[in-house]
């Protein structure tokens, strides 16, 4: 079992995302203009890319709407999470209208119907018919804007090497999060053996 905590900051305008893991101290970006999911070190103070793994062109980063228009969202009533009130939603992500990527339970705190919070969302993965486990995600500190574009200045973009690690179990699950479906299903495709991974 996984555990992963930190800060992720979404760059829509730019297309690039980031995330910053206060558990296991890895950064990890994803530049969606130059197909690239990097791993990056501090270098003499400045973030550089230590390698990456390539992104189907066909992934973008879209703006933060759980509610895929192609996937049909249930939504299954008001419930409560640690005591708080939410509004729980279900919905199977597809790719190609048919292939069953992962089914996810989603909660959002709706009080403002203008302004929801998402609060936990619990996916169960199923990828092109295997069964990887559950990832699970919580939200606070939630921020709308643009983040800064001192968390994407990177160093070493042209020369970073290709990684030999691209269908480790933690990079797969980076890409669950960050719902890559296009290249983690490339990825699988590839894999000889899928083991079954969890986190939260």
């Amino acid at each position: 079992m996984q555990h992963r905590g930190g800060m992720r900051y979404m760059d829509i305008k730019n297309q690039r995302t980031r995330f910053d893991d206060e558990v296991s101290g890895e950064m990890i970006a994803d530049d969606f203009t130059s197909h690239m999911s990097m791993l990056l070190n501090k270098t003499d103070g400045v973030d550089t890319c230590q390698e990456y793994c390539p992104l189907d062109p066909q992934d973008t980063l879209t703006p933060i709407d759980p509610f895929d228009p192609f996937d049909k969202t249930v939504d299954k009533g008001a419930t409560t999470i640690d005591g708080k009130a939410v509004e729980h939603y279900f919905w199977a992500d597809k790719i190609l209208k048919i292939i069953t990527m992962s089914k996810t339970d989603f909660y959002a705190d709706i009080k403002d119907p203008k302004n929801a919070i998402p609060v936990f969302l619990s996916q169960h993965l199923t990828p092109l018919g295997q069964d990887l486990g559950r990832t699970n995600q919580t939200w606070s500190n939630l921020k709308a804007g643009t983040p800064s574009a001192d968390h994407f200045k990177i160093a070493g973009m042209k020369t970073c090497p290709k990684s030999s690690k691209c269908q480790s179990s933690n990079m797969l699950m980076h890409h669950v999060q960050t719902r890559n479906y296009h290249t983690l299903a490339s990825l699988l495709e590839h894999m000889p053996q899928h083991a079954t991974m969890s986190t939260k």
